[in-house]
Formats: structure tokens, sequence, C-alpha cells
């Protein structure tokens, strides 16, 4: 199975990533232009790097996709609300679009 992962580089996705890896499931990430994936590469994870918050980056990742897990959020106190609006509201919108654009099966 083909999946990809959004958020990975978070406390959770982390996790998930570790036990799709021990499946042996085909995985790629969503990554943040400035996350830290040196571990992921080295594990011979697929990268992509795009942003919830710009459609355009999520389309090519999402292409012979199962499953998308979508991880991806602004969590903590003291941001500005509108950025947990734009990463949490309009990004999973934005997650979503591209699941149904790319023919993607589930999303999780």
């Amino acid at each position: 199975m083909e999946i990809l992962v959004t958020g990975a580089t978070g406390f959770v996705g982390h996790h998930l990533v570790t036990a799709l890896r021990a499946r042996s499931d085909a995985l790629r990430v969503l990554a943040l232009p400035t996350e830290g994936t040196f571990q992921l590469e080295q594990e011979h994870v697929i990268v992509y790097r795009g942003d919830v918050r710009q459609p355009e980056t999520l389309i090519e990742p999402m292409w012979g996709v199962d499953t998308v897990f979508h991880l991806a959020g602004v969590h903590g106190l003291w941001r500005p609300r509108q950025e947990y609006y734009s990463v949490n509201v309009a990004g999973t919108e934005n997650v979503c679009r591209a699941v149904l654009a790319a023919g993607a099966r589930r999303l999780i």
C-alpha cells in the first residue's frame, strides 16, 4: 500500500511513520521546506516539500497514493488566531481537495 503522511515530523507523525515502516508499507511524507527530515531520508522515506496552506504543493505528493494520514496541524499557546485557522482549518480543506483531485482512496 502506498501511503502519504502529513505532519510526519511531529510527535504522533513520528510514531505513525515508525509503525508503517515496520509493516513495510511504501511511504512518503509531506514536510515543510524548513523541517529537518534527515532521519526520514536515512530510512529511505520519500520526502516531498510542501505546505498544507499552499494547495499547489499537495497534488504531486498524493498521486498514486492509496491512503493519506493527515496529521499536520498547529497547536500550543500564544500564536496568532489566523495561524491556527490557516493550518488547521484551511489547510485541512486543501488536503481534502487534493485527495479528491489525486484520486486517493482514503483520508484519515
